[in-house]
């Protein structure tokens, strides 16, 4: 049933073999960070594991590569989906992201996915705001400075939303009391009741 499962603990008892998502996810980010460490290094020369004495298999940072590549467009069309189950298209809809930095409770948004995916919402002819309570102005991967936006202006104004950064000073139980349609890429809703 579960391709992946973080376990609490290494019993085996019925407890400690029940699911953990939040182990799974930091495990996830884990795998993920040192994927790109290893990827950068290759990339930049400082690791060069092509040589044919080491008989070693690089095929998996380049799907790490594909994966993160790729990620920024599954998104995009998650949104599209989300809206076009209400009956909406992404071509003029008002999208409103929140969080565009990096990773959570940082002031730093170089390599956030943000870069590709607000672009790549644009590109599919949204309006676009969002909201970071750590990065008032941001610039995306084409160039496009975007300003920030309150959350209370950004959930009055939005059809849609995207949460790409859970940043703790986000007032999460206003914002899932107040939004209506959300698309969550990084489990901010967890513990939350999904509305109709």
């Amino acid at each position: 049933q579960h391709a992946a499962v973080a376990q609490r603990g290494l019993q085996f008892t019925a407890a400690e073999r029940e699911p953990d998502p939040e182990l799974l996810l930091r495990g996830y980010e884990r795998a993920a960070l040192t994927l790109n460490f290893v990827r950068a290094l290759v990339d930049g020369g400082f690791a060069d594991l092509h040589h044919p004495e080491y008989d070693f298999s690089t095929r998996f940072i380049e799907l790490a590569g594909d994966i993160n590549f790729g990620m920024p467009r599954h998104v995009v069309d998650l949104v599209a989906e989300a809206l076009n189950e209400r009956g909406k298209a992404l071509k003029g809809a008002r999208v409103g992201v929140l969080g565009v930095a990096f990773k959570p409770d940082v002031q730093d948004a170089r390599n956030s996915p943000a870069g590709a995916v607000l672009p790549g919402i644009v590109a599919r002819g949204a309006e676009l705001r969002y909201h970071d309570p750590l990065i008032p102005r941001f610039r995306d991967d084409t160039g496009v400075i975007h300003e920030g936006v309150g959350l209370d202006s950004l959930l009055h104004w939005a059809d849609v939303f995207v949460v790409v950064t859970p940043h703790r000073a986000i007032d999460w139980d206003h914002f899932y009391d107040q939004a209506g349609l959300v698309v969550d890429t990084v489990n901010s809703s967890r513990g939350r009741g999904a509305r109709e």
